[in-house]
This record gives structure tokens, sequence and C-alpha cells, in this order.
């Protein structure tokens, strides 16, 4: 997995506040967990123009790379939990052996 600076990552001028995001999302990590995240991650926003979803069925999308992203920080694990909190949304626990099979009660949810 390739790794990459803020600065490689983000413009110049919102080098400081993705710092604190990163800083914030670290901070409750842990608050949360006890320990320090290890991984940190950006997802890029983009948005599809249209064509949403056809592009999974071989259609064509127009898109276009938007400048918000979502940022995760992780660490890992010996007993084989997945645990995925999302600021503002409940704690989800998954075993990661049950992770290839959909689970219909958890429909909805991070979980999922």
């Amino acid at each position: 997995m390739a790794e990459y600076s803020l600065e490689q990552v983000y413009t110049k001028d919102k080098i400081e506040f993705q710092k604190s995001r990163y800083t914030h999302a670290k901070r409750a990590f842990k608050e949360l967990y006890h320990q320090t995240p290890t991984k940190f991650f950006s997802a890029p926003g983009r948005t599809e123009v249209c064509g949403n979803h056809t592009d999974h069925n071989r259609g064509k999308v127009l898109c276009a790379a938007i400048n918000l992203d979502i940022i995760a920080v992780a660490s890992s694990t010996d007993d084989g939990t997945v645990t995925v909190k999302s600021e503002g949304f409940p704690e989800d626990k998954v075993l990661a052996s049950e992770i290839a099979e959909p689970i219909e009660e958890r429909k909805f949810t991070s979980a999922a």
C-alpha cells in the first residue's frame, strides 16, 4: 500500500486544516481504544454527473473529482475483530471471519 505525506495529498493552503482533522481523529481513536492508531487513510470524493452505478455493468459514467474526502484511522488487533466507529454514529464490531457472507440483520449498518 502506498504511503503519502499530507503535502502530497492536499493543496498547500489546506495543510493546517487537514492536520487538525487528522489530529482530531487520532485523539478520538486514543480516547475510545486506549491505543495510538498506526494507519491513516483518505478516500477521495467524486461526484457522478450522470450514469450513476452504470459502470458496474460496463456502462459509461461522467464523473468529476471534488475536493472532499473521508479520513480514517486504524490499528491492528489480535482477536480478529473489526471495529467501525464513525463520528456521530454507534460503534459496530464484526468478526473478520463473518465478513465473507452478508448478514440480513446488519443491513443499513456500518457492520454490513
